[in-house]
């Protein structure tokens, strides 16, 4: 496994996937409870979101940026979709692709809830 930034260890929850930190294998364990309960369905884990795609500029090729979230789950409360990102340490990085990704969604019709925890 890569190393992780900002000394947070890989942690695998309960039902065996592994997490960037304790604080994510911890939000996984209650999602699937939560799951399993009928509160949420269709529960995916680090779902990606194209933010801008790859093109060619001046005959080179320049890489798409991509945000991935935690994970993103169908909310049976709210009867809507759910982005959630568990966070310790808000990078600049984060903060510009989350404020990308925010913009991204609220260009939909019925953009789903964004959730930092």
């Amino acid at each position: 496994m890569v190393p992780t930034k900002y000394r947070s260890k890989w942690t695998q929850c309960r039902s065996g996937h592994n997490h960037q930190s304790k604080k994510e294998a911890e939000r996984c364990n209650e999602l699937v409870l939560l799951e399993k309960a009928g509160e949420i369905k269709d529960l995916e884990q680090q779902p990606k979101y194209q933010l801008v795609p790859s093109y060619v500029y001046e005959g080179k090729k320049v890489r798409g940026i991509s945000y991935g979230a935690d994970f993103a789950y169908w909310d049976n409360r709210l009867g809507r979709r759910v982005i959630e990102d568990v966070k310790g340490f808000k990078t600049k990085v984060y903060k510009l692709k989350s404020k990308m990704l925010k913009h991204l969604l609220s260009t939909e019709p019925d953009p789903p809830l964004f959730i930092e925890t």
